[in-house]
């Protein structure tokens, strides 16, 4: 198991995160990818880039994994990744385009936080200006079982 922190941006979190969207006109949708569901992507298309860092942080990724994510305040929600694939619909449909073609549905998401960074930083002994840059995976020396118990996903 994996703890991630993932950005969540204004406009990417109001198209797919903020509720469950519809996607029963996605013609190739993956039979056990939900119809409806919350949706969030890791950047690795590599038209568009190098993302060494994401494609490792995918290869570890298993459903079920824990999720906080956080914005340029705070960390909001929690929930857990779910069903994963490999596509651009989600992306040319809801995101305007982007490097994020590696999707997940996102599970038991919950806006029942409110932990600062300083607060993050503090409990999983960071350095206090620690500030992710995209999607992060926690490494599992760090005290992750304490943070987990705090927001609710032990």
């Amino acid at each position: 198991m994996a703890l991630l922190l993932a950005p969540a941006d204004d406009a990417s979190y109001q198209a797919t995160l903020e509720s469950p969207i519809d996607l029963s006109d996605w013609d190739d949708r993956p039979e056990e990818f939900p119809e409806q569901t919350r949706v969030w992507g890791i950047r690795t298309d590599p038209e568009m880039g190098e993302w060494k860092r994401n494609s490792r942080i995918l290869k570890n990724m298993q459903e079920g994994d824990p999720i906080l994510f956080y914005n340029s305040e705070t960390y909001f929600a929690t929930a857990r990744v779910g069903t994963m694939c490999e596509t651009e619909y989600i992306r040319d449909n809801y995101w305007g385009g982007g490097p994020a073609i590696n999707v997940f549905s996102v599970e038991d998401y919950r806006e029942n936080i409110s932990l600062s960074k300083s607060e993050l930083n503090d409990i999983l002994d960071y350095k206090p200006q620690f500030h992710p840059q995209g999607i992060c995976e926690v490494r599992s020396d760090r005290p992750v079982d304490s943070l987990l118990r705090k927001v609710g996903l032990e």
